[in-house]
């Protein structure tokens, strides 16, 4: 038999660990989203041309337009995209939105105390830093993916924006200086 106490334990438990799971996996999810529509070149001709092709199914063609089976995997992408690219981190905004002032206030409510680890590293002004991680580690491990879909896996262009991408943000953590500890920008970046 539960009682109050136990109920309530169990919940900020379990809001604890759905928030942890979500978070560990939004790189490693995004990257295999990106995966399915991630098409590899080839020659067709001596005029120059060539025909791409899915890399885990060789069989579909990624640029031909009539092809229904790489239609529905676009669209099955699309709605992936939408559900865990862009609304994962906006529901992690939203949490941080709704716990803000009790972090701010230092009067920690029972849902602060459950994600505590996407704020409590970063000093009390900079409580979002975390969701603007987030979306540095979808763009390097998923997004870039969408940067020349057709040629992109034998050319550097991705490479490059990567390299890019990565001193901005390097920049962008110099400037602001969102953690509490010095020793943390050792692994931030």
């Amino acid at each position: 038999r539960f009682d109050i106490h136990s109920k309530m334990h169990l919940k900020r438990w379990t809001i604890y660990g759905t928030i942890v799971v979500i978070y560990f996996a939004i790189p490693t999810v995004s990257r295999s989203i990106f995966d399915a529509i991630k098409c590899r070149a080839f020659d067709n001709d001596d005029q120059g041309s060539s025909v791409s092709y899915l890399l885990i199914n060789m069989g579909i063609q990624c640029d031909r337009k009539e092809n229904g089976t790489y239609g529905n995997i676009l669209v099955l992408f699309w709605v992936l995209f939408t559900v865990w690219i862009i609304l994962t981190p906006l529901i992690f905004l939203s949490l941080l939105t709704y716990i803000h002032p009790s972090v701010q206030s230092k009067s920690i409510t029972s849902l602060a105390d459950s994600c505590r680890f996407l704020w409590q590293d970063y000093d009390p002004s900079m409580i979002y830093w975390d969701v603007i991680d987030t979306w540095r580690k979808i763009f390097l491990t998923g997004c870039i993916m969408l940067v020349d879909r057709q040629e992109g896996s034998n050319k550097m262009l991705r490479l490059v924006i990567a390299g890019i991408v990565s001193i901005l943000y390097f920049g962008i953590l110099l400037a602001f200086c969102p953690y509490k500890r010095q020793d943390d920008y050792n692994l931030a970046f």
